[in-house]
């Protein structure tokens, strides 16, 4: 019996194709410093009303924890590791992925500007939280989030709406922007900026590249970082911003050419297409296939693909086999949430080695009490500490931060 939704995704009479606006020069970086106070959150009216798209962070947490295999464990891990990003945050808001380890090997796609850096790092830690409950109006880390937002607002590019760095800071601080906006109601103009940049810089083949003038520009289709754009634009919706249905549309035609959904195939997910036909197949554990598939997983469930369909299972039989690794954070995160939606005995499995790994391997009793060590990590290097323990917190959060979409 095909399963019933939960929560519907594509609102049925959803308002139709967006004005497309140009996409012009790739935006200066502005500089990275200190910046005013963030205002305070508005006062009287009572809290604001969270999204229903989010409400599970918040009044049915705890329910929501002894339902899908959370511990008082896991809690206390996600709160030492909010704790670490309270104290590392900067004084203009941002966390810096220089001070953490980050930046220390260069990245194959974007430019070498901390600013850059600082974009995607800001934006996971401010999704951390977020992730936790704690929006800027709410929760004992309000005024961090705050501060946080605040610095990702104020270098966003008020013409385009896009951030600095490659499309990868754009889908990150849009992801986080949306979710603020989900759970406060502020930052709308913001979120609107964000998603009208997501909408222009689609590519015709229904994916996205992390620059649409540089890198093969319009005609590369990258998989993994199509899957943050279709993150972002899934909260965006949630968050209550019109998102044309076209872009779900052909963003599920890409990652279905790419190798993903049907009855056949490998379960593997080629990493990119190009218009001239070329492929970019994942090779190895470095370039991570079993990340590219969890990715590929859960951006085709939040479009509709139900997740007890063959190919969806066929993937998640291959992540179990492939184990939770702890040298690829950005794998266990994306195969975590893929895993949650297609539930079951899979899940079950799934969820106890991650969990009890995870816990296992963060650091206690030192400086860095509360973090995951990202030396050894794919992308560490690159992120730092700020990454991994902001990575390792919101795979923790699994539990409360989407709910399934589909029940059996």
């Amino acid at each position: 019996v095909a399963p019933a939704a939960e929560v519907s995704f594509l609102a049925p009479g959803e308002a139709g194709e967006a004005e497309i606006i140009g996409i012009g020069d790739t935006p200066s970086a502005p500089k990275a410093g200190p910046i005013k106070a963030p205002p305070k959150p508005p006062s009287g009216g009572g809290a604001p009303a969270v999204k229903p798209g989010f409400a599970a962070r918040t009044g049915s947490k705890q329910a929501s924890i002894e339902k899908f295999g959370g511990s008082k464990e896991s809690e206390a891990a996600v709160d030492r590791a909010l704790n670490w990003l309270v104290r590392n945050q900067q004084p203009d808001g941002r966390w810096s992925a220089k001070k953490h380890g980050g930046m220390a090997k260069p990245h194959p796609s974007i430019p070498a500007q901390e600013i850059n850096f600082d974009t995607g790092v800001t934006a996971l830690a401010v999704l951390a939280f977020l992730g936790a409950g704690h929006s800027e109006t709410e929760g004992k880390y309000a005024a961090h989030v705050r501060r946080g937002i605040y610095w990702l607002e104020s270098i966003q590019d008020k013409n385009s709406g896009r951030w600095p760095g490659s499309h990868y800071s754009h889908a990150l601080a849009s992801l986080a922007v949306a979710e603020a906006y989900g759970m406060s109601g502020a930052h709308q103009a913001c979120a609107q900026k964000a998603l009208d940049y997501l909408v222009a810089s689609q590519n015709p083949g229904g994916g996205w590249n992390y620059d649409p003038n540089l890198h093969n520009g319009r005609n590369r289709n990258d998989s993994s970082l199509s899957g943050w754009c279709v993150m972002a634009a899934k909260s965006l919706h949630l968050a209550g911003l019109q998102v044309p249905p076209s872009l779900f549309e052909r963003a599920r035609a890409h990652f279905e050419r790419a190798g993903a959904g049907g009855s056949s195939g490998s379960g593997n997910v080629n990493y990119a297409l190009h218009s001239s036909g070329k492929v970019e197949p994942t090779q190895g554990p470095k370039t991570g296939p079993e990340a590219v598939r969890s990715i590929a997983m859960i951006s085709l469930a939040y479009m509709g693909v139900p997740t007890d369909s063959p190919w969806m299972l066929r993937a998640a039989d291959m992540n179990a086999a492939d184990g939770v690794r702890l040298d690829n954070f950005y794998y266990i995160y994306y195969a975590t949430l893929a895993m949650f939606q297609v539930g079951g005995e899979r899940w079950d499995n799934w969820n106890r080695a991650m969990r009890d790994n995870l816990i296992s391997r963060q650091i206690r009793g030192t400086l860095d009490d509360g973090a995951w060590d990202a030396a050894n990590d794919r992308w560490g290097p690159q992120g730092g500490k700020a990454y991994t323990t902001a990575l390792g917190a919101m795979t923790l959060e699994v539990y409360y931060r989407y709910l399934p979409i589909y029940k059996k």
